[in-house]
């Protein structure tokens, strides 16, 4: 698996080939090395946040890599859109809106 992460400003490739991980930047330099509990797969990012998803967690994150809010997949279902300071995500027929605090700005039905 292969997932990236922003770092120091830069965007960089985490390849999870072991624990703990290694983060390397776009050039194939090793950065640093992260516990397995600070990374997890890529789901979506902006200028703004990245959203990774780790077991049944999802992090959003800063551009920096700090996380902003954890949240459960039970609550948000499966995100599906990352873009600005906001994600999309589907729970059963129903398409939710959330900010980087975890609020949910809307909701609408799937179909």
């Amino acid at each position: 698996m292969i997932s990236v992460l922003w770092k120091n400003g830069y965007l960089c490739k985490h390849i999870n080939v072991s624990s703990p991980k290694s983060l390397y930047d776009t050039n194939g330099k090793k950065i640093t090395t992260l516990s397995s509990s600070a990374a997890g797969e890529l789901i979506g990012w902006s200028g703004e946040i990245i959203v990774t998803k780790s077991g049944g967690w999802y992090k959003i994150l800063d551009p920096q890599g700090k996380t902003l809010k954890t949240m459960s997949d039970m609550t948000v279902g499966t995100v599906i859109s990352v873009s600005g300071s906001t994600f999309t995500s589907r729970s059963g027929s129903w398409i939710h809106v959330w900010d980087v605090t975890g609020k949910k700005l809307a909701t609408r039905p799937a179909n």
